[in-house]
């Protein structure tokens, strides 16, 4: 009968393979940490847009609700009265950009309180005439969260 040699482990090979394994489940973690991180980043710079889109497009419903839009697009200067009722509807953060328009694109009047360029959402409006005349005007409502 023959005596096959087995290849004993030792102490120190034990302690070196346990060493790998260390280094690469620490390897594994800071992979998942910095996916993961990005993935919160990306989730984090995307949401204020669409929330001021939908603050954009409530301001607008709610101002045509009250009865107060209307008058004030085709009034002869509604740029104070336009802008006192932004600043009154509107969170003190967000600065805004109101920008009236005729049916073939022209601006007629824009009205604006401190408006940078960063974080930006718009929304539109759309009113058919005012008194019984047709006369369409779009109106576009763009906020700046800072």
């Amino acid at each position: 009968m023959a005596i096959k040699k087995m290849k004993v482990r030792t102490k120190k090979s034990r302690g070196i393979a346990r060493i790998y394994d260390v280094l690469v489940a620490c390897i594994i973690v800071v992979l998942a940490l910095g996916t993961s991180l990005s993935y919160l980043v990306s989730n984090e710079r995307s949401a204020p847009s669409s929330d001021l889109h939908e603050l954009a497009s409530q301001c607008l419903a709610y101002m045509d609700r009250q009865g107060v839009l209307a008058p004030l697009v085709y009034s002869e200067s509604p740029t104070a009265q336009l802008q006192s009722l932004l600043s009154s509807i509107l969170p003190p953060n967000v600065v805004y950009s109101l920008t009236i328009y005729n049916s073939s694109w022209t601006p007629l009047l824009t009205v604006s309180d401190g408006f940078v360029a960063g974080s930006t959402a718009s929304a539109y409006y759309y009113i058919g005439g005012f008194e019984g005349h047709v006369n369409p005007r779009i109106i576009v409502l763009t906020l700046s969260g800072e």
